[in-house]
């Protein structure tokens, strides 16, 4: 099976290839030993990452806030039930980098009818552009002030965009129609963040590591933010390490009265529309101390040392199991909500991920990438 490598990071790896071989053990442990300076700055990076995006995000919420519950007041007298969903809702949002509000309307809290009317959207462009049709005339007819920037009617997932006109910071909202994944996903999401603030930190290294490597962007046919949490996710709850205790429990075995696929709807959206999270949500103890630059140092030789190709990475259960489907060029990636299907379809993804990961892991024993902003190039 051929890899593919990501060609930026490719190029910027042949610029500062061919070291002795003195200068490139690239052992886990001989990385962290050797780059230990750099890697507890990195840490440090990291948390002060964490610390101003949490402000920031804090700050765009209240910015924002009013004109959602504008949008959302005008949906409840039509006899929807929207609900925030994505990143606005599981604390990933990057208000920096224009990160939209995601929110799905319901016209039922009723699973089986939300069911045959996702049936309907998704099997017919023609029924789906006038579901959103209708919606935007809702909106459009209420005096907000708001442009449709594009609407997609004949993807998985039809959606309008909507840029709003809020007075303190305009912003786009993502609306879709009866999509119950979207709020069991995010639910599970959510539950990771606030067990452990390594996730988030953890999250934002991934993603920029991705665009480094040329791998991050859904619009392109590359790694979404969905993508790159679940990757996140499995590694660190990852029940079989050799090296480390996992850093999360399986989610789906600590919380199934709240993450189970089986939970009824109507439960979901009320725990989903609360902005805190659920009384009986205990994060407990977590025997995992690593800082958060060795976590970075260890996912990246994590998915170097998987065999994607014949591996799928079963986020249910914490385990990496043996493919059953044959799209090998594929990374087989499986949340607790997909009945079983990769819900990454990136092609060439399985090769392009697992190069990658021996390029950094690589760089790292070089020292090189182990400092923000994030580069494969020159000595820092």
């Amino acid at each position: 099976m051929i890899r593919r490598p990501a060609p930026l990071l490719l190029r910027l790896y042949h610029r500062c290839s061919q070291p002795s071989h003195s200068q490139c053990e690239d052992s886990v442990e001989a990385i962290l030993a050797n780059h230990e300076k750099k890697i507890q700055k990195l840490s440090g990076q990291l948390i002060n990452e964490h610390v101003i995006h949490l402000r920031e995000t804090t700050q765009w919420r209240k910015q924002i806030e009013p004109s959602i519950k504008d949008v959302f007041q005008v949906y409840r007298k039509h006899k929807f039930h929207p609900l925030i969903v994505g990143s606005a809702m599981t604390g990933l949002a990057d208000p920096s980098k224009g990160s939209d509000v995601d929110v799905v309307l319901y016209t039922s809290k009723e699973e089986d009818v939300l069911d045959r009317s996702r049936l309907s959207i998704t099997s017919n462009p023609a029924h789906s552009t006038a579901v959103l049709n209708g919606a935007l005339r809702k909106l459009q007819k209420s005096g907000i002030k708001f442009r449709l920037t594009s609407m997609y009617s004949k993807i998985k997932y039809p959606i309008m965009k909507l840029l709003i006109s809020n007075k303190q910071k305009p912003f786009t909202m993502e609306i879709s129609v009866d999509s119950v994944v979207h709020a069991r996903n995010s639910l599970f999401v959510r539950h990771c963040v606030q067990m452990d603030k390594r996730v988030t930190m953890l999250y934002q290294w991934v993603q920029q590591w991705l665009r480094t490597c040329d791998l991050y962007g859904s619009s392109r046919g590359k790694f979404s933010s969905y993508h790159t949490i679940l990757l996140v996710i499995h590694f660190l709850q990852y029940t079989e390490h050799s090296d480390m205790k996992p850093v999360l429990p399986v989610m789906l075995e600590r919380y199934p009265h709240h993450l189970s696929a089986g939970i009824p709807f109507p439960e979901i959206y009320d725990i989903v529309s609360k902005s805190t999270m659920p009384v009986d949500y205990k994060p407990g103890k977590n025997d995992n101390k690593m800082q958060i630059g060795e976590l970075v140092v260890r996912f990246v030789d994590f998915y170097s040392r998987v065999n994607l190709h014949d591996f799928a990475l079963d986020v249910s259960s914490g385990k990496n199991i043996e493919r059953l489907d044959e799209d090998y060029d594929r990374i087989n990636l499986v949340d607790p909500y997909s009945a079983g299907i990769s819900v990454c379809r990136m092609n060439g993804a399985a090769g392009q991920l697992s190069a990658s990961c021996e390029l950094t892991k690589h760089a790292f024993s070089l020292g090189r990438g182990l400092s923000l902003p994030l580069s494969f190039t020159g000595s820092h």
